[in-house]
């Protein structure tokens, strides 16, 4: 199960800009904070913002969950989290609802961050899959230490995944790979 689930429901805020708004979630053996869509509806406008998430209160150590974060929903924020030390992947987009999603300023992994933490996440450190499009990872991520590549796009994603502005190092595999088929040419982008 997860630790925190929002499914169908819209506009809700997991955390806060400010220190004593922050969560830890950790400890989920499937994943610590879920948003779907339910019936075809629902799961956007949501923020997760500022929270630990597969990490201890001190920033040293591995508090795990499955997955940190898996969205199916659209138009969610996440933003200033420390996502590292999840079993499987850091943040996970899949689902043709899963668009126009923004991940900005997050630590996904270890080492690169505010923590000197050095576990990173399992496999990726953000996965983009099953048909999510549209969204955007990055500006200001810290992607490192990752069990597989950094930021992988599965070829049966849609289109308009944007990555820029990131400072990505020290995954186990590469630090972007588009296609899980290791390195390859970027795509032309029609605007």
């Amino acid at each position: 199960t997860q630790a925190i689930g929002i499914v169908g429901g819209e506009r809700t805020v997991i955390g806060g800009n400010e220190a004593r708004a922050r969560n830890l979630i950790g400890g989920s053996s499937d994943v610590g904070v879920l948003i779907s869509t339910f019936l075809g509806g629902g799961g956007s406008g949501n923020s997760i913002i500022n929270n630990l998430i597969g990490l201890d209160k001190n920033g040293q150590a591995a508090l795990a969950n499955g997955d940190g974060i898996r969205i199916n929903g659209a138009s969610n924020v996440i933003r200033d989290n420390i996502v590292t030390g999840n079993t499987v992947d850091g943040i996970v987009l899949s689902g043709a609802g899963a668009n126009g999603n923004a991940i900005i300023g997050n630590d996904i992994g270890g080492g690169l961050g505010v923590f000197s933490v050095v576990v990173g996440n399992g496999r990726m450190g953000v996965m983009v899959q099953n048909g999510a499009y549209g969204n955007q990872i990055g500006p200001d991520n810290r992607v490192g230490r990752n069990g597989d590549d950094g930021i992988r796009i599965f070829t049966d994603a849609g289109g308009r995944n944007r990555i820029n502005g990131n400072r990505i190092a020290r995954n186990d595999a590469l630090g972007i790979d588009l296609g899980a088929n290791s390195v390859s040419q970027n795509d032309n982008d029609p605007q």
